[in-house]
C-alpha cells in the first residue's frame, strides 16, 4: 500500500486507464483480481477485496469535494486498468484500478480523480499479521456483498462487470452516487478526518443484477470513524449503515451505463 501524497490524476491518465478496462478481453478479467503478498514470513496470492485512500490524500479529496458541494455534487468511482495488465505471474501491485472523483458538472467527467491503493489490511482479509480483528463484522448489507464477491469461482470473476439486462454485452465503466448519498459520505469523511482516522475504503462486492442495475458488481464504500454520533441523524434519503466500530457503509452506487452523469 502506498503512503505517498497524491494529487488528482490527469484527465488523460484516467481516460487511458478507463479505455484499457473497456478493451480488456472478458477471458482475461479473472486474472486481474489477485495480488501476491510477501510479508517476509509468508508468501501467498490473495483475491483483491479492498482499495484505500487515507491520510493527506483523503484530506485532499475532501477539500476538492467541499469546494463545490453547493452544486449538484456527486461522487463517482471509475474502473481502470494499468497498461501492463497482461503478465505471466500475479503482481504485487494489482493491475485493476479504482479511482474516486468529486463530480460537479458534465465537463468534469474523469477530472479530479484520486487513485486508491489496494491494501491487504482489510477487515475482509483476516489472517495472521493483518490488522483486522476476527470479530470485526461490518454492516450486514456490505458484509453480504463483499463475501459474495470473495466466494465467486475464479472463472466467473468477469461476470459481475458484464451487463445481464437491457444493455446486453456492455461492460460497466463507473458508479455514481446520488447527491444525497455523496453529501452524507462527505460528512462521514469530515468526521473521520476530525477524529484523526482519515481513511476511506472501497470494497469489491457482488449483488444481484436487475433491469435498472444491470451489473452485479457493487462497490461498497466504508468510511472508517465516519458514523454519526447518537445525537445526529442521517437524512431519510441516504442508505448509510453503521457498525459497532463507528464505521459507515454505502452500497447504493448506480452503474454507468445506464446512469449517465448530466
Amino acid at each position: 500500500m502506498s503512503s505517498s501524497k497524491k494529487q488528482p490524476l490527469s484527465k488523460t491518465k484516467v481516460a487511458a486507464l478507463a479505455e484499457r478496462w473497456q478493451r480488456c478481453l472478458a477471458q482475461d478479467l479473472p486474472d486481474l483480481f489477485y495480488a501476491f503478498i510477501d510479508d517476509g514470513d509468508r508468501k501467498f496470492s490473495a483475491r483483491l477485496v479492498t482499495y484505500r485512500l487515507q491520510g493527506k490524500n483523503l484530506e485532499r479529496l475532501y477539500a476538492l469535494a467541499s469546494a463545490g458541494k453547493a452544486t449538484d455534487f456527486r461522487l463517482i468511482i471509475h474502473l481502470g486498468l494499468r497498461k501492463d495488465y497482461l503478465s505471466i505471474e500475479i503482481p504485487k501491485q494489482p493491475h485493476f484500478s479504482l479511482m474516486i472523483q468529486p463530480y460537479f458538472k458534465q465537463k468534469d467527467w474523469q477530472s479530479g480523480c484520486f487513485a486508491l491503493d489496494w491494501t491487504a489490511d482489510s477487515r475482509f482479509n483476516i489472517g495472521p499479521g493483518l490488522n483486522s480483528g476476527p470479530n470485526a463484522i461490518p454492516a450486514a448489507g456490505a458484509y453480504l456483498f463483499v463475501h459474495s464477491w470473495m466466494e465467486l469461482p475464479e472463472e466467473d470473476l468477469h461476470l459481475p462487470f458484464e451487463s445481464t439486462t437491457h444493455a446486453l454485452g456492455r461492460r460497466v465503466q463507473a458508479y455514481i452516487f446520488s447527491n444525497a448519498e455523496s453529501l452524507s459520505i462527505l460528512a462521514d469523511i469530515e468526521r473521520s478526518i476530525k477524529a484523526g482516522v482519515k481513511c476511506l475504503d472501497i470494497h469489491l462486492g457482488n449483488g444481484m443484477a436487475v433491469y435498472s442495475h444491470p451489473f452485479s458488481f457493487r462497490p461498497v464504500i466504508e468510511v472508517k470513524g465516519g458514523a454519526p454520533k447518537q445525537a445526529e441523524k442521517r437524512s431519510r434519503n441516504v442508505s448509510g449503515m453503521e457498525d459497532d466500530d463507528g464505521d459507515s457503509y454505502y452500497d447504493y452506487g448506480g452503474p454507468i451505463p445506464p446512469n449517465l452523469p448530466d
